[in-house]
This record gives structure tokens, C-alpha cells and sequence, in this order.
């Protein structure tokens, strides 16, 4: 189970890091270096600045909801139930928060190509 732990405060930590950066990174148009590299993001500078904005500020989100998730599980669930049940609740917080991280990821692209059109080219 501390594996999984462990596991799971990385992935809220990459989220909420990520996202910062990404919202940061959205300002910058020299630098493309950190940010969200798709072909319809990279296609021109309005549409960088919007999905770093837009999917950054869904990282944020998706990263503090479920880092408050894993410290509330820590807290409540863990200690008063048995260590299977322990794992079984952090391996499903694991697999949301990648969930999360894609579907962030698509829901982004999805309104690049609702805003923009086709302009990956």
C-alpha cells in the first residue's frame, strides 16, 4: 500500500506541476519548450496560448482534488479499515488521476478543434 501511496502523491505533485507550468509556460512565445505538444496546439500562437491555458488550469484543478482525495484516504479510510480494502481504494485513486490526466488531454484537443477548426496541418 505505501507503494501505491507513494505513487499516487507523485502523480497529484506532476499534475498540479505541470499545470503551473503549462499556464505559465502559455505566455512565452520563444519558449515552447515545456507545454501542451500537439499539431493542432502548435499550429499558431493563439491556439498554444489557449490549450496551455486551458488544460494547464484542468491540471491544477485535477491535481489538487485528488491530492485532497489521497490525504483524505490516508486520514479516514486507511486506519479504520483492513489493508486490502486500503489498497483497493489508492489503486482506484491511481487509475483516476491518469484517467484525469487524459481526459484532460482530449477535452483540450476537443476544444482546440471547436474553437480553431482543423488547423493542424
Amino acid at each position: 500500500m505505501t507503494v501505491v501511496l507513494i505513487v499516487n502523491f507523485i502523480v497529484s505533485a506532476a499534475l498540479i506541476l505541470g499545470g503551473a507550468m503549462m499556464r505559465k509556460c502559455a505566455d512565452n512565445p520563444e519558449d515552447r519548450s515545456i507545454g501542451f505538444h500537439t499539431a493542432r496546439a502548435m499550429a499558431g500562437q493563439e491556439q498554444w496560448h489557449f490549450a496551455n491555458k486551458k488544460c494547464g488550469r484542468l491540471w491544477l484543478i485535477l491535481g489538487s482534488v485528488f491530492l485532497a482525495l489521497t490525504l483524505a484516504d490516508i486520514m479516514a479510510v486507511i486506519p479504520n479499515v483492513s489493508e486490502s480494502f486500503g489498497k483497493a481504494t489508492q489503486l482506484l485513486l491511481l487509475i483516476m488521476q491518469v484517467s484525469g490526466m487524459f481526459i484532460a488531454v482530449a477535452f483540450t484537443e476537443w476544444q482546440l478543434r471547436k474553437k480553431f477548426g482543423n488547423t493542424s496541418t
